[in-house]
């Protein structure tokens, strides 16, 4: 069990990756019938956003396992309540980023042509959507629990979770892009800090 601790640090260096590959899909921000066009029919990008997918997809399972060895490691009630709504976060997270691609699949699976501007907006605005506020709240939520119960039991060093309730206030403005990418970081700091009976007792 204790091997899983390295999930952590090894799944934010894939997430990242996987992330930014995905997010490079145009529609996240000020855009305009050029930045579709580009993407997808004059450098014909598509395939970025479905390995990027894929690689994402790995690094959520890594941060999964990582997770299960918190629920482990940190003696506290509030570490079911994290892995549950860390779970659901990333699985919420993993369906975003899947509308993200949805454009490109039509391409690389299929025979059909660009999808046009408005079905690619739609389903890049959706995938944002999706990605940066139901699943940061429900990934903020984790961080949290396991924060604030990691500090509690000592289970956790006093910094990996005072940071924890700095990067879960974050995920209340995550719509913003920015305040989301502390995510790994947390979840990799957390990794190299390890978690465990400290046998010291903290207050939040």
């Amino acid at each position: 069990m204790r091997h899983l601790r390295w999930a952590g640090l090894v799944g934010a260096v894939v997430f990242v990756v996987g992330f930014f590959m995905v997010s490079s899909v145009p529609g996240g921000g000020d855009v305009d019938s050029a930045d579709f066009e580009k993407y997808y029919v004059t450098d014909d990008d598509t395939a970025l956003a479905i390995a990027g997918l894929l690689i994402l997809s790995a690094g959520l399972i890594l941060l999964v396992l990582f997770l299960h060895y918190l629920r482990a490691h940190v003696p506290s009630d509030l570490s079911q309540l994290g892995f549950v709504a860390g779970v659901a976060g990333f699985a919420v997270l993993g369906a975003g980023a899947c509308l993200l691609a949805a454009p490109s699949a039509v391409q690389v699976f299929g025979d059909e042509e660009y999808v046009g501007q408005q079905v690619a907006h739609t389903f890049a605005a959706a995938g944002f959507l999706v990605m940066l506020i139901p699943a940061a709240l429900l990934i903020g939520l984790a961080i949290a629990a396991y924060s604030i119960g990691g500090r509690l039991s000592g289970a956790l060093p006093a910094w990996v979770s005072i940071i924890g309730y700095i990067v879960a206030l974050l995920q209340l403005i995550a719509i913003i892009y920015l305040p989301f990418l502390v995510v790994p970081v947390w979840m990799a700091l957390a990794s190299i800090a390890g978690a465990g009976r400290r046998g010291v007792v903290a207050t939040p």
